[in-house]
């Protein structure tokens, strides 16, 4: 453990009264770990478990450094304590030796109010060293803010403390303010084109959802199951859909949606492909079939010999008797389920029931 500092270099007495008010003056946004914030834009979301606060103050605040030397400019995370030991530095906030920094001085960093910064949990680090386990609360500033506030601090800290001399301090932090605004303005702009990635990256993941989840209860049917007509015709419509949807343009990386969106389509085809093979299977469609006679908008039986009009029109699929006018070697398009397949109606096979003669009709999905 290294010893402890207990007093800080050029750092007139006076400034320990900014300590003590440090955590009352806090204006604090909560960031999700699933939200585009701060660490995002930065990179540096992986040095922090749980939720961050995008975090300001009303009144000026002082943070610490902690590092090998006092003279050495200044880092841009710090913390809430005026001092501690090296050795819980490293501890506490997951900063391996190897990384050259000493943690044996500290330095200290007005920031004004308005000026943003990121604060959380320091993320545990495994390191060639060992383990540092983190824990501590940090704050994150960006470095050209750090440099700025860096500079006015020092000039600050040799000052008398008077009203001229915070003043002065404000006017050399004026540049910070300006670097925060450019960094804001690229923010929101950045966030815009995540939040835009990611409503298409939904739209593409509901419709696998909703193909996956058809053709798994399909897949899963028996062969004397009934097949939903609603869902089968639903999954064709959203590939469908899948086809005409386009990258929007504000997006973070038009290439990888291009290939989510190719690699979608051929999956959701795939899937379309296996239900096609496992519908032409089963031998009962009434389902199906009561569907598109409650809808004729989806299906055609102009073309239907006058029995299985009928038979269809009675929402059922077998008819009993004579059936002189069908040819059971024939199958009769009934709907154009999308360009490359089609829906038709064909003989199934006769059973005997007593005296009577049932010629049984199924409804299959065939290339088209």
């Amino acid at each position: 453990m290294g010893s402890r500092q207990s007093t800080t270099p050029n750092v007139p007495q006076w400034i320990d009264e900014f300590w003590s008010d440090l955590n009352h003056h806090y204006i604090k946004c909560t960031l999700s770990m699933h939200d585009y914030g701060f660490a995002d834009f930065f990179g540096v979301k992986d040095d922090f478990v749980g939720n961050t606060f995008d975090a300001q103050s009303s009144k000026p605040v002082v943070f610490a450094r902690q590092q090998t030397s006092a003279d050495e400019p200044c880092g841009v995370w710090l913390h809430k304590h005026k001092d501690g030991y090296a050795g819980a530095f490293h501890h506490d906030f997951a900063v391996a030796p190897e990384w050259g920094n000493a943690g044996k001085e500290y330095k200290i960093l007005i920031v004004p109010p308005g000026i943003r910064w990121l604060e959380g949990v320091a993320a545990p680090k495994h390191t060639f060293s060992g383990f540092w386990p983190g824990g501590g609360t940090q704050v994150y500033l960006p470095a050209d803010v750090v440099s700025v506030l860096d500079k006015a601090t020092q000039t600050f800290c040799k000052s008398p403390p008077c009203k001229q001399s915070y003043d002065a301090f404000l006017r050399d932090c004026k540049d910070a303010f300006e670097q925060q605004k450019s960094w804001l303005m690229q923010f929101d702009t950045m966030r815009q084109k995540v939040r835009t990635e990611a409503t298409f990256h939904n739209s593409i993941h509901a419709i696998v959802k909703s193909c996956s989840k058809i053709a798994n209860a399909i897949l899963v049917t028996s062969g004397e199951s009934v097949v939903n007509g609603h869902d089968v015709m639903n999954m064709y419509a959203s590939i469908e859909k899948l086809k005409g949807t386009t990258v929007p343009h504000n997006v973070v990386d038009s290439a990888k949606c291009d290939q989510l969106l190719k690699e979608t389509l051929d999956f959701v085809c795939n899937i379309r492909d296996v239900v096609h093979e496992r519908t032409t299977q089963v031998q009962r469609h009434e389902t199906m079939i009561k569907y598109l006679v409650e809808n004729p908008k989806y299906a055609d039986l102009s073309m239907l010999p006058p029995t299985l009009k009928n038979m269809l029109s009675n929402g059922a699929n077998g008819v009993a008797g004579n059936t002189y006018d069908i040819d059971k070697h024939q199958t009769w398009k009934i709907k154009q389920m999308s360009p490359d397949l089609c829906a038709y109606l064909e003989y199934s096979h006769t059973e005997h029931s007593g005296n009577k003669i049932i010629h049984w009709f199924r409804f299959v999905f065939r290339p088209g």
